[in-house]
């Protein structure tokens, strides 16, 4: 009974406004001993912490991001760049959980005929797989540091409908970082065990 009540307190406190600590003097009225108050109070805390950890990450997403890096990583350390080297990319999150992302190749070849409908096979190729673009909804995970992709649209057909899931998310100094694993990218059998990210925050 006492455990069940337990449970229930912890999660009825995270939408409390008051801290953790004022359930002290409600507890002690309802006769809980003291190692039981004191147990409930850090479970709460620990709670707290962590959904305030997960607000951060989210607050701090938001916003306009420049592409600095993104590399295929392998299992023995070697990197390949995904898009060639310097390349261009834009990523936005608003702050009612929707995302944009433009990523690639700054080297990628005009159209000789000035017309995209008139491209050749090789400029063709060269355009898709030096692109790719995505937008949809995004959602954080307040405890793992992490967030997700549910994406709705993408220059890459077979992206749409899926989640990509982004771990190792961090924000130091406006730079942004995160790794896609490697079996979730649009090279499957490429061997990465993760594509690494790196953004700029655009001000």
């Amino acid at each position: 009974m006492k455990s069940s009540l337990k449970t229930a307190l912890v999660v009825v406190t995270l939408a409390l406004p008051f801290p953790a600590a004022s359930l002290a003097d409600a507890l002690t009225i309802t006769g809980y001993p003291t190692s039981v108050t004191v147990s409930i109070i850090q479970s709460v805390e620990s709670s707290q912490q962590k959904v305030t950890a997960g607000e951060q990450l989210n607050s701090q997403l938001v916003g306009a991001w420049k592409l600095v890096l993104m590399d295929g990583v392998k299992a023995d350390g070697t990197r390949q760049p995904r898009f060639g080297p310097n390349p261009i990319g834009s990523l936005i999150f608003t702050p009612n959980g929707r995302f944009s992302v433009q990523v690639m190749r700054s080297n990628r070849p005009l159209f000789a005929s000035n017309n995209r409908d008139t491209g050749t096979a090789e400029e063709n190729k060269a355009a898709v797989q030096g692109t790719l673009c995505l937008f949809g909804t995004y959602t954080v995970d307040e405890v793992n540091r992490s967030f997700a992709l549910l994406v709705e649209g993408s220059s890459y057909p077979n992206f749409e409908g899926r989640t990509q899931r982004l771990r190792s998310a961090t924000v130091t100094d406006d730079v942004l970082t995160f790794n896609l694993p490697g079996e979730n990218s649009s090279v499957p059998g490429s061997g990465f065990t993760a594509v690494e990210n790196i953004w700029k925050k655009v001000k």
